[in-house]
């Protein structure tokens, strides 16, 4: 929506002509509210996953920039309590072993998770929310477990184009791959579900825009600060584990 409704359109021709899929943004409404849900099997065991994505409100970005959609126009779906709640609550009427994945953009930039977030995420899992997952403060934040569910209050950037201020504000310039990982449990008919998060620098003015992999020492950092999971590494890189379930 940075470039307007063309080139949100623009991106999802692309996305639809490469069968890319997405959500949290759409042609109007309809579609910018869609549950993305995707079903994997390990033997034969099923994992349905749904993904819901949303962008906090804010009035500069309604009335300025007219970010969000509605029935007539295009845009991203807004981070509404009462609507996300419900799509939550529909799911798991449905299918009650639905895994359900909140992706809210929210927060201040190149700060630590803020009440608002903090608040809005506790509600969410109360309301029956698996994780949270959010993004656009374009730093790593912190993660938290509550009521036995986690929340990854921001992964950062991954491919964004701008210099960044992590320097001039004296912040840390690293973010967060996330992959979900299913396997057979060694015992039982149970599935084993892991997150692993992948550290990379994404400092452009220091990456010339082009992100990279942690070192050992920063990977270290990391670590310490998120101070969850266990340390790995695998062909891909150095990411920490954490066992969802």
């Amino acid at each position: 929506m940075d470039m307007g409704e063309e080139g949100l359109i623009e991106t999802i021709d692309a996305l639809d002509e490469n069968n890319i899929g997405y959500f949290g943004a759409g042609l109007d409404q309809d579609e910018a509210g869609k549950v993305f849900v995707e079903k994997f099997y390990v033997d034969d065991q099923e994992f349905t996953l749904a993904l819901i994505g949303a962008f906090e409100y804010s009035a500069t970005y309604k009335n300025k920039y007219s970010f969000y959609a509605d029935d007539e126009k295009s845009g991203v779906n807004e981070l509404y309590f009462e609507h996300i709640s419900k799509k939550i609550k529909d799911l798991k009427e449905e299918n009650p072993n639905a895994f359900v994945v909140v992706f809210p953009h929210w927060g201040n930039n190149y700060q630590e998770a803020n009440v608002s977030q903090k608040n809005m995420a506790h509600y969410l899992i109360t309301e029956g929310a698996d994780m949270i997952i959010g993004h656009g403060s374009h730093m790593m934040q912190e993660v938290e477990k509550y009521n036995g569910k986690w929340i990854f209050y921001s992964l950062g950037n991954f491919v964004f184009n701008s210099p960044g201020r992590y320097q001039k504000l004296a912040v840390d310039p690293y973010s967060l791959m996330a992959e979900l990982v299913l396997s057979k449990a060694l015992v039982g008919d149970s599935m084993n579900v892991d997150l692993r998060l992948y550290p990379v620098v994404t400092d452009n003015l220091v990456t010339n825009y082009q992100g990279r992999f942690v070192v050992d020492e920063e990977f270290d950092d990391i670590s310490k600060t998120l101070n969850v999971g266990d340390n790995c590494s695998d062909d891909i890189g150095q990411y920490i584990d954490i066992k969802i379930r």
